[in-house]
């Protein structure tokens, strides 16, 4: 019996060994894989600016752990081409409250090229729609002048 009583020991450390290793396995293996991470994208986003001819606005971010990651793209439609420190304001709803962020950015962009000005927000905020963007332009800049500077 003493014989009988040892394999049945060595059979259960047996499987033992084998349930933990496969629990570490797929620990290991979901660790591994990234969580989705919520994103958002309105295009056609009404935008209106007294001071510069842009087209409506493509509107994307990315919620973080920690922070949401925004972007906003604009065409330019100003025939001698768009040099200029601009804030760009977002009218958006977030939990069903109207909320607001303003992008400050730095544009150089001929007629008809996509200019992209973007930024993080802390904490990050989950985004139920974009209601409107509002370009103001802070301080304009002159062909040929000094040229801003380039991030490489």
């Amino acid at each position: 019996m003493p014989t009988r009583a040892r394999w049945m020991a060595v059979v259960a450390a047996v499987v033992v060994t084998i349930l933990a290793a496969v629990f570490l396995w797929r620990g290991f293996q979901s660790a591994r894989v990234p969580p989705e991470i919520p994103s958002f994208a309105q295009e056609e986003v009404t935008a209106t600016s007294p001071d510069l001819a842009i087209s409506e606005a493509l509107v994307r971010g990315t919620v973080h752990p920690g922070y949401t990651d925004w972007v906003c793209l604009l065409e330019c439609l100003e025939p001698e081409g768009c040099r200029a420190d601009l804030r760009v304001v977002v009218d958006y709803r977030s939990g069903g409250e109207a909320q607001r962020l303003m992008i400050d950015g730095r544009v150089d962009a001929d007629m008809g090229e996509t200019m992209r000005i973007g930024r993080v927000q802390r904490p990050p905020v989950e985004v139920d729609g974009i209601d409107k963007v509002t370009v103001e332009v802070r301080k304009f800049y002159r062909e040929g002048g000094p040229e801003p500077t380039e991030i490489k």
